[in-house]
């Protein structure tokens, strides 16, 4: 009987042991692979913040490459504006049209070119430029109309022939064969947009003078206006 103590005593050591063992096992595995488990979530926490990092750096590259190419794209902008002012020189921001049917009208008298009818016809509105179509009867022949288109060409305004139709005049008996046809004439004007008061600082306007204070120079002499008096007689 009391060799029966020391053994069970030992299975019960070992019993606890193994018990203990277990519930330590179980609680590592818990820990090693459970999602809720704080070395999992530190895990996670740790992989959304180098996907952030990644983010961040590729944002940074990106910043960079852009301030590396800034001087380039500004002398670009400046190139672009001044290509917005030449065209500014040829479409202008307005059309006179009596003014241009009578520039149609005194280039076709300088070949010999006959008008026979002349008037605007549709106008159309695009975002930045407006387009003005006249129609044009003629008559003449054809070496005349080419010359008339020609030097039309070279108007300071952009014009463009878009269609045109002739036909031999009935009964022609000359040594040329005299034509009769209509032209449709297009010319263009420059819209005003809000991009182009982009950078325009708006005018410095004075502050308002009270009434009865004379505004000074800036050399704090009284400057003198009309219907005021200076103080103490002028002195």
């Amino acid at each position: 009987m009391g060799d029966d103590k020391p053994q069970l005593i030992k299975k019960l050591i070992w019993g606890l042991f193994v018990l203990v063992a277990a519930f330590y096992g179980y609680d590592y595995y818990t820990f090693e692979n459970s999602p809720e488990s704080p070395l999992n979530m530190k895990k996670a926490e740790i992989v959304t913040l180098q996907t952030q990092v990644s983010d961040l750096q590729g944002k940074i590259k990106k910043a960079e490459d852009f301030f590396k190419t800034l001087e380039a794209k500004k002398a670009e902008l400046r190139r672009y504006a001044g290509q917005l002012g030449e065209l500014k020189t040829s479409v202008s921001d307005s059309l006179d049209v009596p003014s241009f049917m009578k520039l149609i009208v005194t280039e076709a008298k300088k070949v010999g070119l006959s008008v026979v009818a002349l008037k605007p016809t549709k106008l159309t509105k695009q975002k930045y430029y407006a387009e003005q179509a006249f129609d044009l009867s003629f008559q003449g022949v054809y070496v005349q109309l080419l010359v008339f288109l020609d030097r039309m060409s070279q108007a300071q305004k952009i014009v463009r022939v878009d269609d045109f139709t002739m036909k031999p005049k009935s009964g022609n008996t000359g040594k040329f064969i005299e034509l009769v046809g209509n032209i449709e004439i297009k010319t263009y004007y420059y819209i005003s947009t809000a991009e182009d008061n982009v950078g325009v600082l708006p005018p410095v306007v004075p502050p308002p003078v009270p009434a009865g204070k004379v505004p000074a120079t800036p050399g704090g002499k009284p400057v003198l206006q009309p219907g005021v008096p200076p103080a103490n007689g002028g002195a």
